[in-house]
């Protein structure tokens, strides 16, 4: 019995411990209470044992069997199931058991420390159980931050998606005054899906979002906001944007060079700089995709820092406003480029190109306003004001006597994709004089790439079969250009001028144009080179066997009249540049 005492005193000191019941501070001064009182009652027992107690309970077991009637198994608050004490047993063996079993205990006795006893074990148990709902809790938590990481993060890549990052990025601004953001996102995505599979789609990915990450520094914040485009905070940097740009670039380069296409999806990056907390987020994230526009108008691997000047041309939704009323006011018109032999100089035909003459009589290429091309509400209304304009320029050549020969078109994939739109332009040149076997319709292979069901490929073949020939345009940049040779209604390639252009300085470029003209020839197709600037360039197109050209040697892109004095010219023997 002195054991147990020891034991109950000890656990009465425990229990008055600062502490001792973080979750209840209340339950300590309760148990403790009855700590003292089990602890009155074994040191009584005791005592009456050492008295020889032989009949019946005298006073000191009379005073604990009037403490245990007071007492009952519930006295305590907050009283847990009984199927919870099982929690306890050994704190209830060590309590009741020695001293129901010491010599010369009452049945008063007995029932006396079992009342105390249970209230006990119940506050033990209760601690127990909060401590570990506490653990589960806490468990819990780390488990729903896992699964809301998982939630705003990319699953592929490991950053953050669109809406928690413009979250996050807001949150940040706001406490930043200087930043920057930079749109980023991958020369030929769709491409490099639909011909390599969407395995090496989402290595470019990767590789991408590794570039990303290990050139962000402190403070900055990276996120995937669409299919291939990404984008990064940066605040409070002490390099400058233009070298982290180097970084990234390089960085990336070297995370696509074992996939083994170096030449394939190059990035675009469009930048945007916020000097004080009076540009909202909003416009940053706009300033930041006109850049982007910018730079996939210029062409590949290009990097553009947003200017004012820009917004007009690459803010889509100004654009869209913009660009309808030029269409309007009759600003986008045709301009003509000549398409001779390279032998003879004889022209062949002409390439009728769009372009935007502004109110102060500037003249703006196609990559001022490339947006419209795709863009599916504009593109059919483009379309049809160049047609307009050939129209009427065919009606004055044929009254000056000019002969024209084929005439190339450009067309979008909205233009194909209605087959009304292209009849249409048919009946309407051939009104003006132009027969269908005199028209060329230029088709890209993003035309191509976007005919999901065959019915672009269906309205071509039906318009070629009354005539109308069909080109193949930027042939060799597609890297998936010789697969639609077998399948699509073609009749002439157009090698790009980026195979032009490095001629004399490429050996592997040479090599790249006499196997596409040779491929050509063996196809039974016309080859037509575009972008020719000097005769060597001229010479070596005509010895590796592509009869026609067109380029800055012949001439510029001209208007309706300044093209017909260049016909005249050719007529008598004449060049005009």
């Amino acid at each position: 019995m002195s054991a147990t005492i020891r034991a109950i005193a000890e656990m009465r000191d425990t229990v008055a411990s600062p502490g001792a019941f973080p979750t209840r501070p209340d339950l300590a001064s309760t148990i403790g209470r009855e700590l003292t009182a089990v602890l009155a009652a074994a040191t009584a027992v005791t005592q009456a044992n050492a008295a020889s107690l032989t009949q019946g309970a005298g006073p000191e077991m009379a005073e604990l069997a009037r403490f245990g009637e007071a007492q009952t198994p519930g006295a305590t608050t907050d009283r847990l199931p009984e199927q919870s004490l099982s929690l306890d047993a050994e704190f209830i063996s060590d309590l009741t058991l020695n001293l129901f079993n010491a010599p010369r205990i009452s049945a008063a006795g007995a029932m006396a420390l079992r009342a105390l006893s249970l209230p006990i074990a119940q506050a033990l148990t209760f601690e127990r159980r909060q401590r570990e709902l506490t653990r589960r809790e806490t468990a819990l938590s780390q488990q729903r931050a896992v699964v809301e990481h998982a939630a705003q993060c990319c699953g592929l890549t490991g950053v953050l998606m669109a809406t928690p990052f413009h979250k996050e990025a807001q949150c940040r601004l706001a406490k930043a005054d200087r930043a920057t953001l930079l749109h980023i996102d991958i020369d030929d995505f769709r491409t490099i899906n639909d011909r390599l599979g969407p395995r090496t789609g989402d290595d470019y990915l990767l590789a991408l979002a590794d570039a990303v990450k290990s050139v962000a520094g402190t403070g900055a914040l990276s996120g995937r906001i669409g299919d291939d485009r990404f984008a990064l905070l940066l605040i409070d940097q002490t390099r400058g944007t233009d070298a982290i740009i180097a970084l990234l670039r390089e960085a990336y380069e070297d995370g696509i060079h074992p996939l083994g296409f170096p030449e394939l999806g190059r990035l675009r990056i469009g930048v945007a700089t916020r000097r004080d907390r009076t540009l909202s987020y909003e416009d940053f994230k706009t300033q930041a995709d006109v850049a982007l526009a910018a730079a996939k108008a210029m062409g590949r691997n290009q990097t553009v820092h947003h200017e004012p000047s820009l917004d007009r041309l690459y803010d889509h939704r100004a654009f869209q406003t913009s660009f309808t009323d030029a269409l309007q006011k009759g600003e986008i018109i045709p301009f003509f480029q000549p398409i001779l032999d390279l032998d003879t100089g004889v022209p062949y035909g002409l390439e009728v190109l769009a372009r935007w003459k502004m109110p102060d009589g500037e003249i703006k290429s196609p990559a001022a306003f490339a947006g419209a091309f795709s863009d599916r509400s504009i593109a059919p209304m483009l379309t049809r004001r160049i047609v307009d304009g050939l129209a009427r320029a065919l009606e004055e050549w044929h009254v000056q006597g000019a002969t024209i020969g084929q005439v190339c078109l450009n067309v979008t994939a909205a233009d194909v994709g209605e087959p009304d739109q292209l009849l249409d332009i048919t009946h309407q040149l051939a009104a003006a004089g132009l027969p269908s076997t005199s028209l060329t319709l230029e088709i890209t292979e993003n035309i191509v790439l976007e005919d999901r069901k065959g019915q672009m490929r269906r309205v071509l073949q039906t318009l070629r079969d009354q005539g109308v020939r069909v080109a193949l345009d930027d042939f060799g940049t597609g890297y998936g250009s010789l697969a639609h040779l077998s399948s699509w209604p073609v009749d002439i390639l157009k090698i790009d001028r980026q195979f032009v252009e490095r001629l004399a300085r490429s050996p592997r470029d040479r090599e790249i144009v006499r196997a596409l003209i040779s491929l050509g020839a063996n196809l039974g197709l016309d080859v037509v080179a575009e972008g020719i600037e000097t005769d060597w360039q001229r010479r070596f197109l005509s010895e590796a066997g592509a009869a026609l050209g067109q380029g800055y040697l012949f001439a510029k892109p001209l208007p309706a009249s300044a093209y017909f004095e260049f016909i005249a010219g050719q007529t008598k023997g004449q060049h005009v540049s």
